[in-house]
């Protein structure tokens, strides 16, 4: 088995043609690692826009990337996809690993748009290492940053340049070799051609609005008062406002009244249950408040 760690930078550009923005790839890095994370080679391209004649001030400013670097060293999308393959090739078993599935999800954005492609052929397993070194780290809820993630972890990379594709791959490698176990990162390798792989990279997730949506379940919205815990009656029926269902609920014992809070968030398999209370005439926020609930069930 071989570790292709790669990173991609892009530019956010308006195609006149699809009357829409599309996040356009302008370079690729890449590093190849043996099973024992011996490191083999690498791969680095710039890459010409085929919808802007020149890069956005923004990515100018964050990348360091010039018009006239790509002008001198890049080539086509079209010829970085070929050249590449070709380099990624030279070792078989190739298990293809990025910082988020977000470069995932570029590359095939960028392959349809280009090309009559909506899969990427080379690549047959993929592993996402934000993930598993979140998992690692203990960190859940928001996604950290790779900056964040080498912090974490004390590795220095003050002399990396920041939003550099072969830079941030190589990043990348340093917080593999800190966090790999082979049996913990085997779970997290999956393959391209099971699982709704593509299907599951390119879901939405969205909050549901409707009280007979099928995936409602009228049990996740009873609640306890948050004073003394007996269950409450539901004093109105609950509206959508806010991105969560919302109701007062009045305690039979204590008198108490407050607003039941329920958010729902479909996944690709999943429903993500966020339930909490405020007062009422408080806005009330589910990042926020002591008495929020998270749960996740498979659907």
């Amino acid at each position: 088995m071989n570790f292709i760690i790669f990173d991609l930078e892009c530019d956010t550009v308006y195609s006149r043609a699809h009357g829409s923005f599309i996040n356009e790839i302008i370079e690729i890095g890449a590093v190849r690692l043996d099973a024992k994370l011996n490191r083999i080679d690498e791969y680095h391209r710039m890459v010409r826009s085929g919808i802007s004649k020149k890069l956005s001030g923004r990515i100018k400013k964050l990348t360091g990337i010039t018009d006239d670097e790509i002008r001198s060293e890049g080539i086509t999308f079209a010829e970085m996809i070929d050249e590449f393959e070709e380099w990624v090739h030279k070792t078989h078993d190739n298990v293809f690993i990025s910082w988020s599935d977000s470069d995932i999800h570029m590359m095939v954005s960028n392959l349809g748009y280009f090309t009559d492609l909506r899969t990427i052929p080379f690549i047959d397993k993929y592993a996402d290492l934000q993930r598993y070194t979140m998992k690692k780290l203990g960190i859940t809820g928001s996604q950290i940053s790779l900056t964040d993630a080498c912090e974490r972890l004390a590795l220095n990379e003050e002399d990396a340049a920041h939003h550099r594709a072969l830079d941030d791959s190589e990043m990348c490698v340093d917080i593999m070799k800190k966090c790999y176990s082979k049996r913990e990162f085997s779970s997290f390798i999956l393959d391209t051609k099971k699982d709704c792989f593509y299907e599951r990279l390119f879901f939405k997730p969205y909050v549901i609005k409707s009280m007979k949506n099928p995936f409602i379940d009228k049990k996740d919205f009873n609640f306890r008062c948050p004073k003394c815990h007996r269950r409450a009656r539901p004093a109105e029926k609950y509206r959508f406002t806010g991105h969560a269902f919302k109701a007062r609920f009045e305690c039979p014992k204590c008198k108490n009244v407050f607003v039941g809070n329920v958010r729902v968030k479909k996944n690709f398999d999943s429903l993500s249950i966020y339930r909490y209370t405020s007062e009422v005439g408080e806005k009330g926020s589910a990042e926020k408040n002591e008495t929020l609930e998270k749960k996740t069930q498979k659907v």
